[in-house]
């Protein structure tokens, strides 16, 4: 897995499984969006997190996502 994006109102517990995983396999992760709008964007029901697998897919969504006011950065792993 390239990146993942995690809704910002995730549940704490999700939260806390997931972002340790993440820093432990030093895979960069992106706080923002909610769970309806992540879903809204795979055509699904609310989603906590997307994983990107295509590295210039999460190339692209790192650029448009760094400028966003409201999506904090934060880069886990780097």
């Amino acid at each position: 897995m390239c990146q993942v994006v995690l809704a910002a109102d995730a549940a704490d517990a999700q939260r806390g499984k997931l972002i340790p995983l993440l820093d432990a396999r030093r895979i960069p992760y992106y706080t923002g969006f909610s769970r309806e709008e992540l879903g809204a964007a795979l055509g699904r029901a609310p989603v906590s997190a997307i994983g990107l697998l295509n590295p210039q897919l999460g190339e692209r969504i790192r650029a448009l996502t760094t400028g966003l006011s409201g999506v904090p950065d934060q880069q886990g792993g780097k």
